[in-house]
């Protein structure tokens, strides 16, 4: 047995330790997501047949109009997102194939959240919230050998207002995603060592505390940048749009201080693949569809980029985030141009 602990960047501290078998590696990262909440992915693999593991960090999508309407929960969207952020791992995958999958509720976590005061405060709050557990079995080539890989998920789905509110605000949150992929032959044995390293994990007490206060922040400073945007309720029209100016400059800083942020975190988190991706990315220069006679930077470190009418560049590695539908960014549009 050996151990493995995942670290992060940003504070400086282990996120959390797990105990791998003998022959078994692991390698992670934690990545500052664009609406600057913080996730984590790790990767363990068996060298002694090739086999690898993953276990992703809590996701959050938000939107209008119901949870089930929200993209995440579209047309197999949530699996075809867990594949899309491992391609860089999996090498050469053909001929995938979905042998069964199952979407359910999870119904003891159901029964604690709707008991006792909690759920009569969600009722009087009209939240609405339930528990889900998705599983998905595949069947692919992979690197030319037959594999059998099992891709798990747990889900908190929640929809707020409705009733006297004429649209309800929603969201769905990816508490965590795992699954092992594995040569067929062996994988029975090598899911049953992946389940024995899950078991293991133990969460880094000073980082919790770190993350608990960061999210704090995080939510406070939102609370004053909205209410700094909101319109003055004075008659002067010259104090009015004082404070107006102020909340506009103040925006246009965050989301530059975000941006740079942003790339700063993940080009340091990047080079936690390199040992399995031999590809050397550099930057691409793309024709900005809101003026083709200029052009806008895109990062190769990452899969996906946005880009919005004065040309500011978002670039991510998830192909469910949509800032035309995030709090922090839909103010103003974003195209997609990788």
């Amino acid at each position: 047995m050996s151990e493995f602990k995942l670290s992060d960047n940003h504070s400086g501290l282990n996120v959390e330790y797990y105990n791998l078998p003998n022959n078994w590696r692991g390698a992670g990262r934690t990545i500052m997501l664009p609406n600057r909440h913080l996730t984590w992915q790790t990767i363990f693999v068996n060298d002694g047949d090739g086999t690898l593991c993953f276990r992703n960090g809590p996701l959050t999508f938000m939107g209008m109009g119901g949870w089930r309407n929200l993209p995440i929960m579209q047309n197999g969207n949530l699996l075809n997102g867990i594949l899309s952020d491992l391609r860089p791992f999996l090498g050469n995958c053909q001929n995938i194939n979905l042998i069964d999958s199952n979407f359910a509720p999870n119904n003891r976590a159901n029964a604690a959240r709707q008991s006792g005061r909690l759920g009569q405060m969600m009722a009087m709050m009209q939240v609405s919230v339930a528990d889900f557990d998705f599983t998905g079995k595949l069947a692919l080539l992979r690197q030319g050998r037959k594999c059998h890989a099992e891709i798990c998920s747990s889900l908190t789905c929640q929809d707020m207002g409705g009733g006297f509110l004429p649209i309800a605000s929603s969201s769905v949150i990816v508490n965590c995603s795992y699954g092992c992929f594995a040569p067929e032959a062996n994988f029975a044995s090598n899911w049953s060592s992946f389940l024995g390293v899950l078991r293991s994990r133990r969460e880094d007490g000073q980082f919790k505390k770190w993350l608990s206060n960061y999210n704090s922040k995080l939510v406070q400073s939102r609370k004053q940048v909205s209410q700094a945007s909101r319109p003055s309720t004075q008659s002067n029209s010259g104090g009015r749009s004082s404070i107006l100016d102020q909340a506009i400059q103040a925006r246009d800083k965050a989301y530059r201080d975000l941006q740079s942020s942003i790339k700063r975190s993940n080009d340091l988190n990047s080079k936690v693949a390199q040992g399995w991706c031999d590809v050397i990315r550099e930057r691409t220069d793309m024709v900005n569809p809101y003026d083709p006679s200029q052009k806008v930077e895109t990062n190769n470190n990452y899969h996906y980029a946005w880009v919005n009418r004065e040309g500011e560049v978002i670039n991510t590695d998830s192909c469910l985030f949509n800032p035309n539908t995030d709090y922090d960014f839909n103010s103003t549009e974003w195209t997609q141009i990788k």
